[in-house]
């Protein structure tokens, strides 16, 4: 239930994916679920879109998303028999939303696997239930697919096999991503990238 649309608030607190926002108008505090929390720095402002998802036993859960096209993918994963909120946010957490897409189009059950929490029957299960919308889905938020998702999730599998934390092995490859690397780039052209940002953080 897509209720709450979008909030602004101040991170004031971050624990996983669980990041606690103070809305200073109200101030009133929330805690959201996000994807990709280790990107997020406290004390910044930032404005979410909503979901806000109701368990019968534990209660209401809010979760947010930067992109509406997360949120959109999020309602889409959820909608799986078998996927509930908590994997759907692990796997938009591992993967940008065109890498998804692109792994469901083409029927990728391996790169969905290389995901933490996905077997091989939960693979199965979203591509047969979400194939057949990804083509208007990736349309109407202009989601290109991509061919390196593959090379992206052994690169995180590999920086992670070398100590880096989840969230630096995050920030490292979405910083990849945005310097706009070709459609034909290699794991190896991936991992030094990767690599010599992790170095300049250090």
């Amino acid at each position: 239930m897509a209720m709450i649309n979008y909030m602004s608030g101040t991170i004031t607190h971050i624990e996983g994916n669980a990041v606690s926002l103070l809305f200073a108008t109200a101030e009133i505090g929330f805690v959201v679920w996000v994807p990709r929390s280790g990107m997020l720095t406290i004390g910044s402002r930032i404005t979410l879109h909503g979901y806000l998802h109701w368990n019968q036993e534990q209660g209401p859960t809010l979760y947010g998303f930067t992109q509406q096209a997360e949120r959109a993918l999020f309602e889409l994963l959820i909608s799986c028999s078998g996927i509930g909120p908590k994997m759907a946010l692990l796997i938009i957490d591992q993967l940008m939303p065109s890498d998804i897409v692109r792994a469901i189009q083409s029927s990728d059950i391996k790169a969905l696997c290389a995901l933490k929490g996905v077997g091989a029957k939960k693979a199965e299960q979203i591509i047969v239930q979400l194939k057949d919308k990804m083509d208007l889905f990736a349309t109407r938020w202009q989601l290109a697919a991509s061919n390196r998702v593959n090379y992206f999730v052994q690169a995180s599998q590999a920086l992670q096999a070398l100590d880096y934390s989840r969230p630096e092995v995050q920030q490292a490859l979405t910083h990849v991503r945005e310097e706009g690397i070709g459609e034909s780039a290699t794991f190896d052209q991936v991992m030094r990238k990767a690599l010599a940002y992790l170095a300049r953080r250090t």
